[in-house]
Formats: structure tokens, C-alpha cells, sequence
């Protein structure tokens, strides 16, 4: 089951946006590339419903931001799939449609800007999502708020977003913690996906050293940037006193990174 509409179902998905006047996102640019990153994970397909782990995360964001419902869903082409709804009464989780076409989905609009935030504190006043939510039978949701779950490649595979029955707005702490819980949700998912694969060699049998790939990163800071004169001063310096000096830099630098516990990022 890949989850994705069959061409005559987007075909009338189409025409009721159209008829509806709402415009959807367009694919990203590197959709090809981000749907073979939900295939690398399996995140069509993955149940994590029955995974206590994120039923809890989900439970914590609404404590969290005050709002009343929270969903892990994930964006493919055509659909949105909902992994995990907190919220609901037993009966309602048990009724309510888990697959949605994207077209008709609010999280659609995270792909649009997907390193950053999607807070839309009134629905009905923003002209992308009022003809959504305008729509019959649509749940009565007013605001919405969700951080993207950006893999380790920097693909983004969808949301982690609460809804509200009324309009409101989120402090900026409790967007970033949004952030961070998304983050825990797809570390979860990686260590689970990488736990299951066989383990490479530290080298390739030709004795060349394996590639390595690159790891996204939601928020880093840059520790080290070109101190007001730096350049210039250690220019004029010979190469053993430079050394010297890059040295005892480097080594307070150090220090300071374990003590606060960063971690470092290569660039």
C-alpha cells in the first residue's frame, strides 16, 4: 500500500479545490528526492499508533501549547496520512479517517517554508486555509500550529501540529518546544529504522573509507565566527606562534563544549 490517490481520485480531488477555490501547494522542487526518503523510512506504511512513545509525545505538545488535539502526520504526493491523533475519545479515534488527500490538508502549507514553523492563528482569516476549513462536514478548527519532522537528510516528511476549536497564539517557547518534541519524534523514528539495518564497515572492503552523509540539524548556532580582528592579527604571526595560538584557542573552545554539553557540527 504506497497511500498515494489513484489518478482518477486526485482528478476529482482537483476539481473540487477548484470548485471550492482552493489553491494547493505546489510539489516541491526535490519531491522525488523527499518521497524516497518517506520510502527509505517506511513512513507511509510505519504504525506508530500502537508505539506508547508517541502517543505520549503527542499527549505532552498539548500540555504543552494549551491546545486541544495533536497529530504526527506525514505529507506523501497526493495524501496526508495520520499517525498518531491524540484527543479523541475511543469511539471518535476508531471512526475518524486517517488518510486524507493533501490538497484538502492544512499541514500541505508546511512544505511551502519547511525548516520553519506553521502557525496560522485563525483559520478563517487566512485566505490559503479559510476555503479548506470552509469545506462541509470539515472538523470546526480554528488555529493550527505545526513543526515539520525534517529527517537527518533535510527532507521534510510532515507534521507534528495541534488544533483548536478556537483562535489563539503560541509564545515563542512554546513553538520552539513544538520544535524540539518534532525532533525527539524523528530521532525515534531514525534509531528505530537504523537499529533494524545491518551495520556497514567502518571502510569499504578496497580499504577506501565509507562515505559518509551529511545530518540535518533544526536549529544550530554558530559558536565560532571571525573575532573582530582575528584574521588580520594572525596573519602577521610566523607559523609556530600561529600554531601555538590556534592551539590554545581551540582548547578553551573545547572546554566550553563540554561543559555546556554541545554538540559539534562540522561545516
Amino acid at each position: 500500500m504506497t497511500g498515494e490517490l489513484k489518478q482518477e481520485d486526485l482528478e476529482q480531488v482537483q476539481k473540487l479545490c477548484k470548485e471550492a477555490g482552493i489553491v494547493p501547494v505546489n510539489n516541491p522542487a526535490n519531491e522525488d528526492l523527499r518521497m524516497k526518503e518517506l520510502k527509505r523510512l517506511g513512513m507511509l506504511e510505519k504504525d506508530l499508533e500502537k508505539d506508547r512513545r508517541y502517543s505520549s509525545l503527542t499527549e505532552v505538545v498539548t500540555y504543552l501549547t494549551g491546545c486541544t488535539h495533536c497529530f504526527i502526520n506525514i505529507l506523501g504526493s497526493t495524501v496526508q496520512r495520520c499517525k498518531v491523533a491524540y484527543g479523541f475519545s475511543k469511539e471518535e479515534a476508531e471512526s475518524a479517517p486517517r488518510d486524507m488527500p493533501r490538497d484538502f490538508s492544512i499541514c500541505q502549507f508546511s512544505l511551502n517554508n519547511p525548516h520553519q514553523p506553521l502557525i496560522i492563528e485563525d483559520l478563517l482569516e487566512d485566505e490559503r486555509t479559510k476555503p479548506i476549513v470552509s469545506l462541509p462536514d470539515y472538523p470546526p478548527i480554528r488555529f493550527y500550529a505545526g513543526s515539520p519532522l525534517i529527517s537527518s537528510r533535510g527532507f521534510s516528511m510532515g507534521t507534528l501540529c495541534v488544533v483548536d476549536g478556537v483562535s489563539k497564539s503560541l509564545k515563542h517557547n512554546q513553538i520552539e518546544g513544538l520544535r524540539l518534541l518534532a525532533d525527539q519524534i524523528v530521532s525515534l523514528i531514525e534509531s528505530e529504522h537504523d537499529a533494524k539495518q545491518p551495520k556497514e564497515s567502518e571502510t569499504k572492503t578496497d580499504g577506501e573509507p565509507a562515505e559518509t552523509s551529511g545530518r540535518y540539524y533544526s536549529s544550530a548556532t554558530i559558536l565560532f565566527a571571525d573575532i573582530v580582528g582575528f584574521t588580520s592579527k594572525v596573519e602577521r604571526l610566523e607559523p609556530g606562534e600561529l600554531l601555538a595560538t590556534l592551539d590554545t584557542f581551540f582548547r578553551g573552545f573545547d572546554k566550553i563544549v563540554e561543559k555546556h554539553k554541545i554538540r559539534k557540527v562540522k561545516t
